[in-house]
């Protein structure tokens, strides 16, 4: 398989899409190939009493890696903070020996990657991440910076491989 491409620092094009453009920056693929497989434009107000952004319905990760199987990548998901329950309202904290942080980190080195977390503001926000530093590049800041840069704490990492599709049906 070939190796992903250099990231490409994108500015999102809709104030919503800051997930299709990390996965774009992380793989490449055109963010307009990522809405047309989503079939959305994320446009839809499903919030009205929210402002913009978070009124929009935006893209659930799935939508993003049922489209990222279509382009021949398998999405990997990593969680900072896993819970385990069995009925949905009991939760039980899953505490990993070396920290979870560390955990989390340790699963991300040379990975390609998005990273989903929440801003300082209390947003949720998509990066694209390079696996080989520890850089984010956000869509939104269109600058490159350190994951753990206190703006921004990530909860979950898609890693993304890729997969040989010359054989599916």
């Amino acid at each position: 398989m070939k190796p992903w491409p250099h990231i490409a620092m994108l500015k999102t094009p809709l104030p919503w899409g800051c997930l299709p453009t990390a996965f774009s920056m992380a793989t490449g693929i055109p963010f307009y190939e990522w809405i047309n497989a989503t079939g959305h434009d994320g446009s839809e107000i499903i919030f009205e009493y929210l402002p913009d952004p978070q009124r929009r319905r935006g893209w659930h990760p799935q939508e993003l890696i049922r489209a990222a199987l279509g382009f021949g990548i398998a999405v990997t998901e990593i969680q900072t903070n896993p819970v385990i329950t069995t009925d949905g309202k009991n939760r039980y904290p899953l505490a990993y020996r070396e920290g979870n942080v560390l955990a989390f980190a340790e699963a991300l080195k040379g990975q390609r990657a998005v990273i989903g977390g929440v801003t300082s503001e209390g947003l949720g926000h998509a990066v694209a991440f390079d696996g080989d530093l520890w850089l984010a590049f956000n869509s939104v800041k269109s600058s490159p910076t350190t994951l753990w840069d206190g703006g921004f704490d990530p909860k979950i990492a898609y890693l993304l491989h890729r997969i040989d599709l010359t054989n599916r049906p």
